[in-house]
């Protein structure tokens, strides 16, 4: 039996896909998504601004659990990227990005 994708993005980790791999990444971090996205919030508020990369090791998540959270935060009018960029590990610059207070 086929799960059915949660629709309501940003709210929900989305897909690209029904049926695929990507709808079942989503079921699958859906279940933790909100405390990702909750932590995110909390370290940004006290650290101030950072890129996805930085959330990551500081929280512990691995990026690919991180970034998605991200783009689900901006939606929600929550965070924007900066006009600042860092290097990442592998020496490629990443976007700054700054919670709305």
């Amino acid at each position: 039996m086929k799960s059915k994708a949660i629709k309501a993005y940003p709210n929900h980790a989305g897909s690209k896909e029904t049926g695929g791999t990507s709808e079942q990444a989503a079921n699958q971090i859906n279940q933790k998504a909100a405390t990702i996205r909750s932590r995110v919030m909390d370290l940004m508020l006290a650290k101030g601004n950072m890129t996805p990369e930085d959330a990551s090791e500081q929280l512990g998540y691995s990026i690919l659990a991180v970034r998605p959270r991200f783009s689900e935060l901006k939606l929600k009018g929550k965070i924007y990227k900066t006009s600042a960029t860092k290097l990442n590990e592998n020496g490629k610059n990443v976007r700054v990005w700054a919670a709305i207070i």
